[in-house]
């Protein structure tokens, strides 16, 4: 072996060991997941409806030409089945396989779930429309951002808050 050979080797190890301490120490200092089970239960069929103006989609049975009639600015993103607009108001994710409407990211006060619930909304009125049988994430002893999650499984509805209010709710169903 070359003298040069075994200073590469010393090298590459030197830096799969800086890699390994950096990845290490910064994981030490992430807040931990804070996760509040409470009672859950499966929501109603019509709690997967979304309500834009006078039009309604059906999260887990829509059709892509459903949802491209309500909002006929929206575009693909690249090669995928995600429909949104530009700025970002919506995300809707369709099934591969039939084009079935399965999950909807909200981040507007313009759309709402089937109990009127908006962006923008503080907790108390979110659970004034669902009840208290929710999960509840949040990272570390952080009390103005956190995650609430309604449903059981994949049938569900997360509401994000960021500084106590609703700022996305993403609605999710398989479909039918």
């Amino acid at each position: 072996m070359r003298k040069n050979d075994s200073k590469e080797i010393i090298i590459v190890l030197l830096i799969i060991g800086l890699v390994l301490a950096a990845g290490l120490l910064s994981s030490k200092h992430q807040a931990e997941m804070t996760i509040i089970t409470g009672k859950t239960k499966a929501l109603a069929a019509a709690d997967f409806i979304i309500k834009i103006g006078n039009e309604n989609l059906e999260v887990g049975s829509s059709s892509w030409s459903a949802a491209a009639g309500i909002f006929p600015g929206g575009q693909t993103l690249g090669m995928s089945t995600v429909y949104s607009t530009a700025p970002e108001e919506y995300l809707l994710t369709f099934t591969e396989e039939d084009n079935v409407l399965c999950k909807a990211d909200i981040y507007t006060s313009a759309i709402s779930t089937y109990r009127d619930v908006t962006t923008g909304m503080n907790l108390e009125q979110v659970q004034q429309a669902y009840g208290t049988n929710y999960v509840q994430m949040s990272q570390g002893d952080d009390q103005s951002n956190f995650d609430i999650i309604y449903g059981t499984g994949n049938n569900r509805i997360v509401f994000n808050f960021k500084n106590q209010k609703v700022w996305r709710i993403v609605v999710q169903q398989e479909s039918n």
